[in-house]
């Protein structure tokens, strides 16, 4: 999926949300190489991945319901911003899933 100007920097995702969970020498390694290599099981992956969609699918949520409140005509205009946000998140959501 390509969304101009939405670019997930590899390093930097998963150095913040590896580092949640495992000590620093995992995390570089994982990065360098892959989490499997660095010793991260896959359920362990699963689990994150999970947890990191669920809330950028609940920020979404929350910024789609709050772009929704004006109604009528506004609710046009704001359809385009709206997709373009939700794709955004996404994406890096599930590129934060397939990490592994």
């Amino acid at each position: 999926m390509k969304v101009p100007l939405v670019k997930i920097n590899r390093e930097k995702f998963l150095r913040k949300e590896l580092i949640k969970y495992f000590p620093e020498d995992i995390v570089n390694l994982s990065i360098e190489k892959n989490p499997a290599f660095a010793g991260v099981e896959r359920e362990r992956v699963n689990k994150i991945a999970t947890h990191i969609i669920n809330f950028e699918s609940n920020k979404v949520t929350a910024i789609s319901a709050a772009a929704g409140i004006p109604g009528g005509a506004a609710m046009a205009a704001t359809i385009p911003a709206d997709l373009t946000q939700y794709f955004s998140f996404n994406k890096r959501s599930f590129a934060g899933a397939l990490v592994f």
